[in-house]
């Protein structure tokens, strides 16, 4: 998978990023630090943090977008279908 990143890496048209659960701190872990480079665009949070190489660009809110009684709702929702 690294050798593949590589070179998509190299080539000049083609933006690489990810999106994952965790905090930013938890992805450098599981991606390794040395690999991290290979990666333009990095949301991490479920995308609600977001980076462009190491420049931050915004941090969102579940709760700030749906209010906290719709938030509520919502993972009351959930709960009880899984």
């Amino acid at each position: 998978m690294i050798d593949c990143l590589v070179k998509l890496k190299q080539q000049p048209d083609i933006d690489i990023g990810f999106v994952g659960g965790s905090d930013l701190e938890k992805q450098i872990e599981q991606l390794k630090e040395e690999n991290f480079h290979l990666f333009d665009w990095r949301f991490s949070e479920n995308g609600l943090l977001a980076y462009k190489n190491e420049t931050y660009i915004s941090k969102g809110s579940f709760v700030d977008e749906l209010g906290g009684e719709t938030f509520q709702e919502t993972i009351d929702i959930l709960t009880k279908i899984f």
